[in-house]
């Protein structure tokens, strides 16, 4: 699944309220933006300085 078309859940209406249903995150995503492996490598670099 591209990451682009993710839909992080649907919005439903219950009585006189409203709620938020989350999708299933257990599938595996791909991108085609090179920015986003630059931020995650830079993201586990500066994780691993934590140690």
């Amino acid at each position: 699944m591209d990451i682009k078309e993710f839909k992080a859940g649907s919005y439903g209406k219950g009585y006189e309220y409203h709620y938020f249903l989350p999708e299933k995150i257990n599938r595996s995503f791909f991108w085609t933006d090179a920015v986003i492996n630059e931020l995650l490598e830079k993201a586990s670099f500066k994780l691993g300085e934590l140690n």
